[in-house]
């Protein structure tokens, strides 16, 4: 009946209808031959999926076809992006800024929609753009990797963007389709006759930043600052998952003595890349020091020891920095006696958080000979 009417509201008002564009999309359905449709004499095709204002529908309910299809937008416009990067020689902080705001809006097309989908191929695209900026291996830890940049997973943002697409919708006029259609959901939802993911989603997010009290409410005064407050507390339920990983984890025993936060690195940013690619190198592991390597082969950690001197020490960043006499020569030409001379943890930690770009070159030289004393 509504094809009907449609089809003769054209005909009043002279309105062309184009078939080769016009489908019909049959949700949740196996068998869609029993269906026909028709405009005036023309039969609309049945198709499995429609893409609609640029985001992929499909008869599953699904949207990983339309994450995927933002994914393979966003990888050519990344690819384009590393051309630049090469040709222009650009700084790291410019190319996160660049990758922030080129690449991430193209993934992030309509996820205030379609955000409580598993995401992690968008993930893996923001870390294998951070892994090529940085030329670290495939093994180096995520959350490394994105306290040396300053990094947050993307999830967050999709977060923030689906929190604030629900408040726009709960504070819309009530004459609005998006609202109107919102408040169907939320009364099967709430009455238990269908689990609505999206609405799920959305009230996850708040019992995770311990905002229940919002779900029920029918209007949101002060939306800026409830979205920042979310935003904050998802921030910092990420500072305390970040914190968590680096104390589990093996490999983070000795970068957490010299890294508390997550944040760029200045010295990323004020050396040139020769230089902190080798130090992002030694600080994140990505060499084959006896400690690294006997993880590798599961050896336990006190077995993991300097075979270039008669110490009998384990053989990680402080012993080759301050200790090995193997590396006497290249110790005095690069550091300061005050780091060599009755070393220690807090010494260790002032040499690989100082900001002095003179101590920070010598020392990039320094342990660029370590690591490649081991290759």
């Amino acid at each position: 009946l509504n094809l009907n009417a449609f089809f003769e509201y054209s005909k009043i008002w002279k309105l062309d209808v184009n078939f080769s564009k016009t489908k019909v999309l049959i949700f949740g359905t196996r068998n869609d031959d029993r269906f026909d449709f028709k405009l005036g004499e023309n039969k609309i095709t049945i198709c499995k999926d429609f893409k609609y204002l640029g985001i992929t529908f499909t008869k599953s309910r699904s949207f990983c076809k339309a994450i995927k299809h933002n994914v393979d937008q966003a990888k050519k416009a990344m690819h384009l992006l590393f051309k630049r990067i090469r040709n222009l020689h650009l700084p790291i902080d410019l190319q996160l800024h660049l990758f922030d705001h080129t690449i991430i809006p193209i993934a992030l097309y309509g996820c205030e929609v379609w955000g409580y989908e598993n995401t992690q191929i968008i993930e893996n695209l923001h870390n294998e753009f951070l892994r090529k900026i940085t030329s670290l291996r495939k093994s180096t830890p995520i959350y490394m990797l994105h306290s040396e940049l300053g990094r947050r997973p993307i999830q967050l943002n999709i977060k923030n963007r689906m929190i604030g697409y629900w408040i726009s919708i709960i504070n819309g006029k009530d004459s609005k389709l998006s609202k109107l259609l919102y408040k169907v959901l939320l009364q099967e939802f709430s009455a238990g006759v269908y689990e609505h993911k999206w609405i799920k989603c959305i009230k996850d997010i708040l019992i995770s930043v311990g905002r229940l009290d919002l779900f029920e409410k029918e209007i949101i005064s002060n939306a800026n600052s409830v979205k920042l407050s979310i935003s904050k507390t998802l921030t910092d339920l990420n500072v305390q998952e970040w914190n968590a990983k680096l104390n589990l984890s093996s490999k983070g025993r000795t970068y957490s003595i010299f890294k508390h936060e997550i944040n760029l690195e200045q010295y990323l940013v004020n050396l040139p890349k020769s230089d902190y690619l080798k130090l992002i190198r030694f600080r994140l592991s990505n060499h084959k020091l006896p400690v690294e390597k006997g993880r590798w082969d599961d050896i336990p950690l006190n077995e993991r020891k300097c075979s270039k001197c008669d110490k009998n020490d384990i053989g990680d960043e402080f012993h080759y920095l301050f200790t090995c006499s193997y590396f006497d020569t290249e110790r005095k030409q690069f550091l300061k006696p005050y780091f060599y001379k009755r070393p220690n943890i807090i010494k260790f930690k002032e040499l690989l958080s100082s900001n002095n770009v003179t101590l920070l070159k010598k020392l990039s030289k320094f342990v660029d000979i370590i690591m490649e004393t081991f290759l």
